[in-house]
């Protein structure tokens, strides 16, 4: 057995039910939500895509994984036309979202929103105008609804009472929360999640990994995460994606990746290959 099934073995038991279904049936797959169709990038002469074909399905959480470099965290900000591809076609919602402008994007945005790195707050704002920042930019409702808000969104991320507070005085984790509750305040229909756990120990981990379960069960969204972490990824998702050599060379329930016949899907999930660079 590998060391990353025997690490899924200890989990706690809201994770275990998940990852067995407390002997449920695996999630049914939604309608498609978001699709990526013969996708192509490259910047200068580093080709990052070369056709890659991507389908995530209303209500589950999918999570993309792969080496350093292969452009796991671009494929987001295509989704959210941060990054134009230079071929290929990106539908969400039944729309075709490929390269638009800003100002065309609004709307969309207002149903898709993400959790960056290290939760890219703003450090000359405190915690309760990070999180009303985006409300206030979408003229979401009057201040008084928008304070409830954000009380709402720091109780939903465990994080209540600390509304001015100043990042400078968060934890690693405590930063990552505050950005999921400033994530979630527009009632996104889907939550991206770049590297959520990347430099947080053990325990912010696991507990980062569990309001990610938990805002899955509660809020209803679609999830697409993007990491590097193994473990992380058996514990949240409902599918897995494996994006190597330039397109996603596997993509399945999470349960199914053990017998996956694709070699090199085994190999790197129990850490037999280095990493693209």
């Amino acid at each position: 057995m590998s060391s990353i099934e025997d690490q899924l073995r200890g989990t706690d038991r809201r994770t275990e039910d998940r990852r067995h279904g407390d002997r449920r049936e695996r999630r049914e797959l939604g309608p498609p939500l978001i699709e990526f169709r013969d996708i192509w990038k490259a910047f200068g002469p580093v080709s990052i895509y070369e056709g890659l074909n991507l389908t995530v399905h209303q209500g589950e959480t999918l999570t993309i994984v792969g080496g350093s470099g292969t452009g796991k965290s671009v494929l987001l900000k295509c989704l959210l036309s941060l990054i134009t591809p230079d071929r290929g076609h990106i539908t969400a919602f039944g729309e075709d979202v490929t390269g638009r402008s800003e100002r065309d994007m609004l709307e969309i945005r207002r149903r898709i929103s993400m959790l960056f790195q290290g939760g890219a707050l703003f450090d000359s704002i405190d915690v309760f105008e990070n999180i009303a920042y985006p409300l206030r930019q979408h003229k979401w409702g009057t201040e008084e609804e928008i304070t409830d808000r954000v009380h709402e969104c720091l109780r939903l991320v465990n994080m209540p009472g600390v509304e001015r507070k100043w990042p400078s005085e968060l934890s690693g984790g405590m930063k990552k929360r505050v950005g999921l509750a400033r994530a979630i305040a527009m009632e996104p229909e889907v939550l991206l999640y770049d590297e959520p756990t990347t430099g947080l120990d053990p325990t912010n981990v696991k507990n980062i990994d569990n309001l990610i379960l938990d805002l899955q069960e509660r809020l209803k969204v679609t999830s697409i995460v993007v990491t590097h972490d193994m473990g992380s990824a058996f514990r949240v998702s409902d599918r897995i994606a494996m994006l190597w050599h330039k397109r996603i060379d596997w993509v399945g329930f999470k349960e199914d990746i053990w017998e996956a016949e694709n070699p090199i899907v085994r190999d790197f999930v129990e850490g037999n290959i280095a990493e693209e660079g």
